[in-house]
């Protein structure tokens, strides 16, 4: 084999450990959830306590986009990560005190006949 052929199969075993290392620091550690959530636009997180990667708590979360809000308070949420090897989506819990959803008013589109 030639030298090049060898770094590439070597090169891609590490990065899949990479990515995985990465995902794992941002989704597994409370300190890379909050840096994560940092990068989302429009988002304000007060008190946010767990990871995103499986339990997490927030007094207040607000998102807002243009007109759009969305606004949940004393939050909890908690799933579980590895459902998604399986294609599925399974939330353990989900609860708001508070669920306040604005959008703005949608269009609406006509049928169209045959």
């Amino acid at each position: 084999m030639n030298r090049g052929l060898k770094i590439t199969l070597l090169a891609i075993p590490m990065l899949l450990m990479l990515v995985v290392l990465t995902l794992s620091t941002v989704l597994g550690t409370a300190v890379g959830s909050r840096w994560v959530l940092g990068f989302v636009p429009g988002l304000t997180v007060e008190n946010f306590q767990g990871r995103l990667g499986g339990q997490w708590s927030a007094d207040h979360l607000l998102w807002q986009q243009d007109s759009s809000r969305v606004e949940l308070t004393r939050v909890i949420f908690a799933w579980s990560p590895l459902c998604l090897t399986r294609m599925t989506l399974c939330i353990e819990q989900l609860q708001a005190d508070l669920v306040s959803l604005q959008f703005p008013p949608g269009t609406e589109e006509k049928a169209l006949g045959r």
